[in-house]
C-alpha cells in the first residue's frame, strides 16, 4: 500500500512489488484509498498476509491526497471496536525535515496502527529528503526481504497443534510456492511493431475533473519577463486559460507535465542504438512501467513517461553496472551504489557537484550496452513541476498566471568540463513564448504521447495541486503574515488580490504585513503593483534588496523579519495571526526559522529550548504555515 503526492512513494512501492513477485510472492499493489478493496475497511476481515506500506506526508504534516480517505477513516477508531490484531505491517515513511511537521503521516499512521492492535514485524523507516532519501530507503528495502523470509516464508506446511487449528501462540505463517531462493531478475524485453495500431492514433481530449493522470489542455493567453535583462535570474510570467472545472483558490498551484528536450532525447537514442520512430510494446509490462503507455515509438517514451534528467539512483547505478563490460568500470559504478563510507562519500560528492544526466553517466561509461527493456524498467517516472497561482481577479476568472525562474545553472559535468544546464520545463516554456521550434516540436510530441490532440494554438498540460491549509483564512479578520523571496511571493500577490476582491464586496478586514526580499528593485522587483495594493492599504509591505549596494552587508528576508521582531511576535502570540512562509529550502526557509528562534529568545525571554516548542506549538496549530521549493 502506498500513499504520495509526487510519486516517490508509488515508484518505491511499485519496486517492492515487483521484487517480492519475483520471489515468489503473491502481490497486491494498491494506494491507501483502496483500503476497503484490501479488507481494512471492516475490523476481523483482513484476509490475512503482511502489509507493507509506503508513504509520504505533505508539507503541513497530513496524508497525501491518495490517502486521505483512509487516514479519516481511521483516526476515529478505537481497538474496542476495530481491532487490527490480525495485521503485520511494516512501514516506510518519506519527508523533509526542512518541515517542523517532519514525518507528520506516517508517525501518526504508525502509532495509530499500533493502537489499533496491528503487529509490526519491520522496523520503522524514515528517510529524510533533505539529507538524501536513498540512505535510508535502500537498507530498509534490503533487510526488507530477511524480515519477510524469517517471518512469513513457509517452504512447506508448518504442523498445527491439531487438525483444523493453529497455535494462538506462535505467529502465523504464510505458505507461498517458492520460485527460488534469490531468483535472477528477468527484465522486460522490447517487442517492435511494424506500425501503431490505430486506436493508439486517435486523441481523447481529457474532461473534467482533472489531475496529473488526466490534466487539462491550458492555452497560453499572454507571457511577459518579469525581470530586467540584466538581473541574476530571469522570471516568466504565464498567462493560461483557466477551466473552471480546476476550481483553484489563493494559495494553490498547478502542476506542469513537461517534455524533456528533443536534443537530449536524440542523442540518447543514438548512444542506445535503437530505432527512435519504430513503435514497441514491453514484455512483460510490469507494475514498474506502468506509466510508459505502450505501444509507443521510443522517442515517446524517453520524450514524455521517463525521467531522463533526474539524479542518478543507486538503482539505476547498480544496474548500468550489470551491463558494464569493462572490469574498471563496473567497479567504479558499483562503488557509487555501494553502501559503505566510500561508496557514499563518492556518490555524495557526485550529487553536489553535478548534475549527470542518463546520458552523461552513459557517454562517461562507454563499455555499458544495458538492453532498452531494462533501462525503462529503472528510469523514474517524468516529474511534474509546481507552480504556485499568482493572481486573484476583481470579476469572473478567465485565466490563471503563475511566474517561474528560468534555470540556467553553469555546472561541471563528468568529464570536468563546465557546461549550460537548462531546466527542462522553465526552458520549454520559455521556448514556447518564444515560438521556438524546438520547443513546439516538443509539445507535438508530448501532446500526442498524451492522447490529447493537436490544439491549433500553443497549449499546456496542467492539473491542479490543492493546499489544504496554505490558504487564506476563512475568518477574513484573522491577522495575516507572509514572508518570501523571488518567486516565492507569487501565492501572496494572489493573497492581496484576494482581500481587494473582499473589500470590493464590503468585507472588513484583519491585518496583513508582506516580508518581501529579492536582489535589487530595478532588475527583479516582480510585482510594483504591490507598491499599488499598499497604498490602497490592502497591505503593509516590508521590502529588502539585498544587492543594492555590494559594499554593505547583505540583508535577506529574515533579518527584515527579525527587525519587526516585537510587532510580530505580538500578533502572533496575542492575536492569533498566521505566519505564511514561501521559499527555498536550504536558504531562506532555514534563515526565517532561525531569526523566529533569536526573536523569541530576545524579544519574548525565552530559552532555545522553549522558543523551538513555541515554534512547534506554531506548526501544529496550523499558525505556522511553510511552502517549500527546491
Amino acid at each position: 500500500m502506498y500513499g504520495s503526492q509526487d510519486g516517490n512513494s508509488k515508484v518505491i512501492a511499485q519496486r517492492i512489488c515487483e521484487s517480492l513477485g519475483r520471489s515468489g510472492w503473491g502481490t497486491t499493489l494498491e494506494a491507501f484509498q483502496g483500503f476497503r478493496k484490501l479488507g481494512l475497511g471492516e475490523a476481523g476481515k483482513w484476509p490475512g498476509g503482511p502489509v507493507v506500506m509506503v508513504t509520504s506526508s505533505t508539507g503541513d504534516g497530513e496524508p497525501p491526497d491518495n490517502a486521505a480517505s483512509f487516514w479519516r477513516f481511521l483516526r476515529t477508531k478505537k481497538k474496542d471496536d476495530f481491532n487490527l490484531q490480525a495485521v503485520q505491517f511494516a512501514l516506510l515513511g518519506l519527508g523533509d525535515s526542512n518541515y517542523d511537521t517532519f514525518m507528520g503521516f506516517p508517525n501518526n499512521l504508525h502509532q495509530k496502527l499500533l493502537e489499533l492492535g496491528a503487529k509490526e514485524f519491520f522496523r520503522f523507516g524514515r528517510a529524510d529528503d533533505a539529507t538524501g532519501l536513498e540512505d535510508v530507503v535502500e537498507p530498509w528495502i534490503n533487510d526488507l526481504w530477511t524480515a519477510l523470509d524469517s517471518s512469513f516464508r513457509s517452504p512447506s506446511p508448518s504442523p498445527t497443534p491439531s487438525e483444523g487449528q493453529s497455535d494462538p501462540k506462535k505467529p502465523k505463517k504464510f505458505k507461498i510456492k517458492p520460485q527460488g531462493d534469490k531468483p535472477p531478475e528477468t527484465p522486460s524485453v522490447v517487442q517492435f511493431l511494424d506500425a501503431l495500431p490505430q486506436e493508439d492514433l486517435t486523441p481523447s481530449p481529457s474532461s473534467p475533473p482533472y489531475s496529473k493522470d488526466n490534466p487539462y489542455l491550458a492555452p497560453i493567453l499572454s507571457s511577459k519577463l518579469l525581470t530586467s535583462p540584466s538581473a541574476t535570474k530571469q522570471v516568466l510570467q504565464l498567462s493560461l486559460s483557466y477551466h473552471e472545472q480546476l476550481g483553484l483558490s489563493p494559495g494553490d498551484a498547478i502542476g506542469v507535465l513537461p517534455p524533456n528536450p528533443l536534443p537530449l532525447v536524440n542523442a540518447l537514442i543514438s548512444r542506445l542504438g535503437v530505432p527512435e520512430t519504430r513503435p514497441f510494446l514491453l514484455v512483460p509490462h510490469k507494475v514498474t512501467t506502468q506509466h510508459i503507455k505502450t505501444p509507443c515509438t521510443i522517442t515517446t517514451a524517453l520524450t514524455c513517461y521517463c525521467n531522463i534528467t533526474a539524479l542518478p539512483s543507486r538503482l539505476l547505478l547498480r544496474t548500468l553496472a550489470e551491463y558494464a563490460e569493462d572490469k574498471q568500470e563496473k567497479e567504479e559504478l558499483l562503488l557509487l551504489c555501494d553502501n559503505s563510507v566510500v561508496g557514499k562519500k563518492m556518490y555524495a560528492e557526485l550529487m553536489e557537484k553535478r548534475v549527470p544526466s542518463l546520458l552523461e553517466l552513459l557517454n562517461r561509461w562507454t563499455s555499458v550496452k544495458i538492453p532498452l527493456g531494462h533501462l525503462l524498467e529503472v528510469l523514474p517516472p517524468q516529474s511534474a513541476r509546481y507552480y504556485s497561482i499568482s493572481d486573484f481577479p476583481l470579476k469572473k476568472r478567465e485565466e490563471i498566471k503563475i511566474a517561474l525562474t528560468i534555470v540556467n545553472n553553469n555546472l561541471v559535468d563528468l568529464h570536468g568540463d563546465t557546461k549550460e544546464f537548462k531546466g527542462v520545463c522553465s526552458n520549454w516554456l520559455f521556448g514556447l513564448t518564444k515560438m521556438d521550434s524546438n520547443s513546439k516540436e516538443e509539445q507535438r510530441v508530448l501532446l500526442n504521447g498524451m492522447k490529447m490532440g493537436q490544439p491549433n494554438q500553443l497549449s499546456v498540460p496542467i492539473f491542479p495541486r490543492e493546499q489544504k491549509f496554505f490558504r487564506y483564512p476563512e475568518d477574513v479578520q484573522r491577522p495575516v503574515i507572509m514572508v518570501a523571496a523571488g518567486t516565492g511571493v507569487s501565492p501572496f500577490v494572489g493573497f492581496i488580490e484576494f482581500r481587494r476582491y473582499l473589500v470590493s464586496q464590503g468585507k472588513g478586514l484583519g491585518k496583513c504585513s508582506l516580508y518581501y526580499g529579492c536582489r535589487h528593485p530595478e532588475r527583479d522587483f516582480l510585482y510594483p503593483e504591490l507598491n499599488d495594493y499598499a497604498e490602497e492599504k490592502a497591505v503593509d509591505l516590508h521590502v529588502c534588496y539585498s544587492q543594492l549596494n555590494p559594499s554593505t552587508v547583505k540583508e535577506y528576508v529574515q533579518h527584515l523579519l527579525y527587525k519587526n521582531g516585537e510587532e510580530v511576535l505580538n500578533d502572533m502570540i496575542h492575536h492569533n495571526a498566521i505566519l505564511f512562509v514561501c521559499g527555498e529550502s536550504s536558504g531562506m526557509i532555514k534563515g526565517v526559522r532561525e531569526q523566529l528562534i533569536l526573536a523569541l529568545q530576545n524579544y519574548k525571554e525565552m530559552s532555545v529550548q522553549q522558543a523551538e516548542e513555541t515554534l512547534k506549538q506554531w506548526t501544529n496549530n496550523k499558525q505556522y504555515m511553510l511552502d517549500i521549493w527546491t
